[in-house]
């Protein structure tokens, strides 16, 4: 204890030794309160850490094994909807920034013929093309949701989510291997990688995912029909609600490299 008075310190007592003045213990306690909530925070810093490793291990063991047997993730239950959350965005990411970095090289090129080259605007191209995949994976999934729900299987929302975004973990490779050919600007093996990825990605996989678990628990449904369907609807829908926004997409990337 220290006397604020005189600056006397000592273990104990009401009053101070030297001078007389009495001796609070109000600065004590706060410090001891700042000094506990000091400690609290750090704590529970630390185990926010320790979860967020943690899920992060868990991910990434979890979608090794997808990787390496990507039926497993027709088996993903509600528990894994975050992971599968994460891996549709994943595979949006990637396919955006392929085709973003792709049509930036072209235009880093073809503008250093007549001036500085200069890089087109990031969120202003990325942000338009994150928007169609998003709208592809919504078409594929509500197609997918709707069919199954149909046939009657035991599928929820949250399960779906995990199911289709653990079966694209393969695809979240093949876009990257597209970034790749896209800042070497390989216009080919970039259209090739990306066209492979969007067409098993927004129309196989659903079409398995709904044969599967037909085949499995609605035997006694004529299943072929109803995967075949699911693929037809995919093709119907995007190619009615995708077509406008991605041609008027491409023709405003158009308009602003026709300008340079």
């Amino acid at each position: 204890m220290k006397c604020t008075n005189c600056g006397n310190e000592q273990s104990s007592g009401k009053f101070c030794g030297v001078c007389g003045s009495s001796l609070s213990t109000e600065g004590n306690s706060n410090s001891e309160v700042a000094a506990t909530h000091v400690s609290g925070v750090n704590e529970n810093a630390s185990l926010s850490m320790d979860k967020v490793k943690q899920f992060s291990g868990e991910y990434g063991q979890t979608s090794l094994d997808f990787l390496k047997r990507p039926v497993s993730a027709l088996q993903a239950t509600e528990a894994s909807v975050v992971q599968g959350v994460i891996s549709l965005f994943l595979y949006m990411v990637t396919f955006t920034l392929s085709i973003y970095f792709l049509v930036n090289t072209l235009f880093k090129q073809a503008s250093g013929f007549f001036m500085e080259s200069e890089s087109l605007p990031f969120f202003a191209v990325s942000s338009r093309i994150f928007v169609v995949s998003l709208i592809g994976i919504a078409i594929s999934f509500a197609v997918l949701f709707i069919v199954s729900k149909l046939l009657n299987l035991p599928l929820s929302l949250r399960s779906g989510i995990a199911q289709y975004g653990g079966v694209l973990i393969p695809f979240v490779g093949v876009n990257l291997l597209a970034i790749v050919f896209g800042l070497s600007g390989a216009i080919v093996f970039t259209v090739t990688t990306l066209s492979i990825s969007s067409f098993f990605a927004l129309l196989i996989v659903p079409t398995l995912f709904i044969y599967h678990h037909g085949i499995t628990k609605m035997p006694e449904k004529n299943i072929f029909y109803w995967s075949t369907g699911t693929s037809l609807s995919i093709l119907i829908i995007s190619y009615l609600i995708v077509r406008g926004m991605a041609v008027n997409t491409l023709r405003d990337i158009e308009s602003f490299l026709n300008f340079f």
